[in-house]
């Protein structure tokens, strides 16, 4: 029996769908999934024998609400150990970089688009080791040599930092043009802690899930593969918040107060608020509440995010999509990020989240003060009002 043509291109066209279909419910699987924050190390090796070492974070923010695609928001956050080698000197040196952008999976293959405005590299001069190999170039006689060292360390530390956010640029340029033309990371897969997928000049490569820990137990636990032990230490406390200081809030109205004390009594239903048509800010950053706490060193932050007393007031109020943490004591004039405790990307959610402070940034020890940075760029704009809202925080430490 002959079948005709109109029923096998039905046929197809089913199986297609099919196909189709579950290919989509596999990518919203596998973007649902990739919410959080994942890590991983790798080593490059250059022809004249230098090496590179980077560790590399990113925080993947699922965007439930776009229905047109399985993906969303992230952060990239890169910290690189590097050598130079020059005639004349021997540059070792660490860097930061963060970065942003928009991604999604359709059919198995992650693709992400970097924004090129977000790019930030930092370089402080005590990240930057210098060995000279012949100082007689550094100055003509031995009234010179105090002067000739300072100018020659400062010139080396900024065309390091110059040099280094030319070549991430380029390079994340590179990864944007290839997205262009469909070129992304094939074969995502999600086994456990541990994502991996498919790249043209690394081959398979895999990231480790940043583990959640519990709110009020702390546990040692490290960005490494699985099969490494991991030893408890000490449990965190809650800490006490001794004092909140902050000059901008709005005003009382209607009985309610938004001041930031209300981040610490407990309740969703109240909430600090700053209105950001009138706050102040400085070099594109809002710097918010301190708080007066004691101890060794932070563990997390537990923190609910905008004015979480129902759906739809913090849909109304704008909420930070963006967060820094920092030790106000800690600040070096030169270099402000090494005061920075935590750098990251807050969910869009009115439930509590907790953010992990690491344990082994030179700034996280004998905290007295915790302040909040949100930067300009971090904000979740309200539906109805320009305020920024953040309910509750809990700091947690040793």
């Amino acid at each position: 029996m002959r079948i005709p043509f109109y029923n096998n291109k039905k046929s197809v066209l089913l199986v297609i769908s099919i196909v189709l279909m579950m290919c989509s419910c596999k990518d919203s699987e596998i973007a649902k999934d990739m919410e959080g924050t994942w890590k991983r190390s790798y080593v490059t090796s250059y022809e004249d024998g230098t090496k590179s070492h980077v560790d590399e974070q990113i925080s993947f923010q699922y965007d439930a609400s776009d229905n047109e695609k399985d993906g969303g928001t992230f952060m990239e956050m890169c910290t690189g150990q590097e050598e130079a080698d020059e005639d004349e000197i021997n540059a070792k040196y660490r860097w930061v970089s963060k970065i942003e952008g928009t991604w999604k999976i359709e059919f198995g293959t992650l693709y992400q688009h970097y924004n090129l405005s977000t790019l930030e590299v930092e370089i402080g001069k005590d990240d930057v080791d210098l060995k000279i190999k012949d100082e007689a170039w550094l100055w003509n006689d031995w009234g010179d040599l105090l002067t000739a060292g300072i100018y020659a360390k400062q010139t080396i530390y900024e065309n390091l930092k110059k040099e280094t956010y030319k070549e991430l640029f380029r390079s994340y340029k590179r990864l944007n043009n290839q997205t262009s033309q469909d070129i992304g990371f094939p074969n995502v897969q999600i086994n456990g802690s541990v994502m991996s997928y498919e790249t043209s000049d690394m081959g398979k490569v895999k990231f480790y899930r940043v583990k959640e820990k519990h709110k009020h137990i702390r546990k040692k636990e490290v960005d490494t593969p699985p099969e490494e032990k991991e030893d408890e230490i000490e449990s965190a406390t809650k800490l006490n918040v001794t004092n909140v200081e902050y000059s901008q809030n709005l005003e009382e109205e209607a009985g309610n107060t938004y001041v930031p004390a209300n981040m610490l009594d407990g309740k969703a239903s109240t909430a600090w608020a700053v209105n950001l048509d009138k706050a102040n800010y400085d070099s594109d950053k809002l710097y918010g509440p301190v708080f007066y706490v004691e101890c060794k060193k932070l563990s997390h932050i537990v923190i609910r995010n905008g004015y979480a007393k129902d759906e739809n007031t913090f849909k109304n109020n704008a909420r930070a999509s963006r967060i820094i943490f920092c030790n106000p004591e800690n600040v070096r004039d030169e270099d402000e990020s090494t005061s920075y405790l935590y750098v990251g990307i807050l969910k869009d959610i009115l439930d509590e989240q907790t953010i992990d402070i690491n344990p082994t940034r030179d700034c996280n020890r004998d905290i007295k003060k915790v302040q909040i940075i949100i930067p300009v760029d971090g904000i979740r704009h309200g539906e109805k009002w320009n305020d920024l809202c953040i309910s509750e925080i809990e700091f947690y430490g040793y």
